[in-house]
Parts: C-alpha cells; structure tokens; sequence
C-alpha cells in the first residue's frame, strides 16, 4: 500500500511517489514515530528542505526494512527503531542496509534485518559509527514459538563473546508499547555512546 491510498502522499526530489505499508501498525507505528523525529528536528531548528529529506529518508529506509523483516512483530518494531532519538549520535533517522549486499552504508546508524554473523542470524543489527569508533549491537524480537531460553542464552552469550551487546524484545512488549520497547531496545547504544564520548 501507498501513501497515496491513505491520503497522505510525499515524494522524492524528483517527484516520484513514495510508499508505505499502510496496513494495520506498522503504518501507525510510523506517524507517531515521524511527528516525534519531526518535532525534534524543528526543535533542533531544522529547515524544511532537512524535515522533508529526513522523512524521505526514513520512508525509504522503511520501505526496504519490511522488504527484508521476517516476522510481524519485526515489521511493527522497525519504524520506531529507524526514527528512534539517537541523542548525541545522530539526529537523523537511521540507514537501512540490505544484508543481500555486501557494503555496509556510511552513516553514523546503520540498521540491518536479518543480519547473518557467523553461525547465527540476528533480527536487527544496529551499526553505530560514534566519535571515531564502530560498535554492534543485537535487537532479538522474539514470538513465543520462536526461540527457547536454552538458545537464547547460548546465542547472547556467542555475540558478547564478540563484544555485541543483545537486547531480547518479546512480541507482547512490542505490541504492548512498541516506543517503549524500542527504547529499550536502544538504551546499550545510548550507554555505549556516553560511556565512548
């Protein structure tokens, strides 16, 4: 679905239409999270070229997260994950890397769905190029059908011997309050960052 069928279209520089799944949270989950970024970034005393780049960006980042998410519960998460409060970071909205390619782009967050490391494959990556660093960190959403606490312990405790920080979202706390849980989600990138700057 696009923009346009829910009355709401933005476009590219060159006017091409831009779209959204429009479907149920997801499209829900991306208001609120737009007008959040978008206050912020008039708060920060942006002008409307960057507002309007900035959603344009997040749009499209979007577009090819739920391209690559494999789970409803990951779709739902991504928009409040892309236009997240980065803090000292970034006030942009985060890249999207598509793991089918093999550069990861520049950018100070770079996300990536279905991130293949080693022997295991994590439902977010999240990237952070921060005061001349590179740090990883692991966004697991998990269903109840999906992973076992035997797994997951093994599987956190591989990625931390790799110095990759895993937060472990369930499926109810996003649907519950999918900004809370993104923040949680985030909050080692907010501690890393503080703790490096």
């Amino acid at each position: 679905m696009s923009f346009r069928r829910l009355g709401d279209t933005i476009s590219k520089p060159n006017g091409e239409s831009l779209g959204l799944d429009g479907a149920g949270s997801t499209r829900a989950v991306f208001d609120f999270a737009w007008e959040k970024m978008r206050k912020r970034l008039a708060s920060r005393g942006a002008g409307e070229a960057t507002v309007r780049a900035a959603r344009n960006h997040a749009v499209i980042a979007i577009q090819l997260g739920l391209e690559i998410c494999d789970s409803p519960i990951e779709r739902t998460l991504l928009p409040a994950l892309v236009c997240a409060d980065f803090g000292v970071i970034t006030d942009l909205p985060a890249k999207m890397h598509d793991p089918r390619r093999e550069c990861l782009p520049d950018g100070p967050v770079v996300i990536t769905p279905q991130f293949g490391f080693s022997r295991s494959r994590m439902d977010f990556a999240v990237a952070v190029r921060y005061s001349g660093r590179l740090q990883m960190f692991c966004i697991e959403c998990d269903g109840a059908a999906y992973h076992s606490s035997a797994e997951n312990i093994v599987r956190d405790g591989y990625f931390a011997s790799w110095g990759i920080p895993t937060t472990r979202l369930s499926g109810r706390e996003i649907y519950a309050d999918t900004f809370a849980a993104a923040q949680k989600a985030l909050a080692p990138v907010h501690s890393w960052a503080l703790h490096v700057g």
